[in-house]
């Protein structure tokens, strides 16, 4: 399944990058179809202008490149066998 993704590569360099999803999600995992999304004004932003301090600290995450957006809203388009409690 062609999904798309906000995809950081250092700061300031956001693009939207086409990606491949399984059309089935895996035992334990939920396939939404994003409707809404945003950047935190907090952690994401930090990744987006290069500040967070986990780049001048040595840890091992943030690190470029990487996918953005964690908070979305969305539809459940299929279910895991041993999702319980959400349903297309």
């Amino acid at each position: 399944m062609q999904a798309r993704r906000l995809w950081i590569t250092g700061p300031h360099e956001v693009s939207v990058q086409a990606c491949e999803l399984p059309d089935r999600p895996g035992p334990d995992q939920v396939l939404l179809r994003t409707e809404r999304t945003l950047v935190s004004a907090g952690t994401e932003l930090a990744i987006v202008t290069g500040s967070h301090i986990g780049f001048t600290t040595g840890a091992a995450w943030p690190r470029y490149p990487m996918a953005l957006g964690y908070t979305a809203v969305g539809r459940v388009l299929a279910a895991g066998s041993s999702v319980s409690g959400v349903r297309e």
